[in-house]
């Protein structure tokens, strides 16, 4: 992974960090949540993160769903084990 599209990444993460920190905002109105919501679901959901979904999910951050943590999870499986043969 070349500098620039590692640098895109960790700017990906900063906003997501960003909208769920606003998603914890008690004057945050809830249209707003719902495109938050919305937005964190995505970012979530592209790069697989399935442990921080899950720990959305628990703490009522996202609506729970076991079909796409499956999902999410059978990705990283197939994902790892590519990630460990290129490195060697």
């Amino acid at each position: 992974m070349d500098a620039g599209s590692e640098e895109a990444k960790q700017e990906q993460h900063r906003v997501l960090a960003h909208k769920l920190f606003l998603l914890s905002h008690p004057d945050l109105n809830d249209l707003a949540k719902v495109a938050l919501r919305s937005d964190a679901l995505d970012a979530v959901k592209s790069d697989g993160m399935a442990l921080l979904f899950e720990s959305l999910a628990v703490n009522g951050v996202l609506e729970p769903d076991d079909a796409l943590l499956v999902e999410m999870r059978v990705r990283i499986d197939e994902e790892v084990p590519q990630a460990i043969v290129v490195r060697a």
